[in-house]
């Protein structure tokens, strides 16, 4: 499954006193990510194939010499570098922490209906993502003999004659 996403990355400093400032801001434009979706019943752990970036655009950089800009070029270049799957970055540091951090689809909602089954299909540009659903149903509310009405033995009752 391939994802196309713009996203916003801020590298944060902590300065002596303690506060975090951001340092610099990237805008990365088109953003790809080709995944694989491992479903284990209703937990989904994500595995990426590959990704990579059309452009990286600077936002801000709080700490950089305007008389030596950054190279985005150059920025694009190393991060679709290290982001190949020739690198072994993806399967040495992002996937095995994609692992640890699986989506678990719930088991029922609200207490109405369970949930079974987690299906994926991609139709006309889009994924769909669903479940088997069957009704739980209500508890029959059922008094126990105890509690029912009896009259009392130790009290004379009337005999109603119709």
């Amino acid at each position: 499954m391939g994802i196309v996403l713009d996203m916003i990355m801020h590298l944060n400093v902590t300065m002596p006193d303690g506060t975090e400032e951001i340092a610099m801001q990237w805008m990365f434009e088109r953003y790809h990510w080709n995944v694989t979706l491992d479903v284990h019943g209703l937990v989904i752990y994500v595995h990426l194939q590959k990704s990579w970036v059309e452009n990286i655009r600077l936002i801000q950089c709080v700490f950089c010499d305007p008389e030596y800009p950054l190279d985005m070029e150059l920025y694009k270049h190393i991060f679709n570098t290290v982001l190949a799957p020739e690198s072994l970055v993806l399967d040495t540091i992002f996937n095995p922490t994609l692992k640890t951090l699986p989506i678990v689809w719930p088991n029922n909602l609200l207490g109405l209906v369970a949930m079974t089954n987690l299906k994926f299909k991609y139709y006309d540009g889009y994924m769909y993502m669903g479940s088997d659903m069957s009704w739980i149903p209500f508890p029959i509310p059922r008094k126990r003999i105890a509690d029912l009405p009896w009259p009392d033995v130790n009290h004379e009752t009337e005999s109603v004659h119709m």
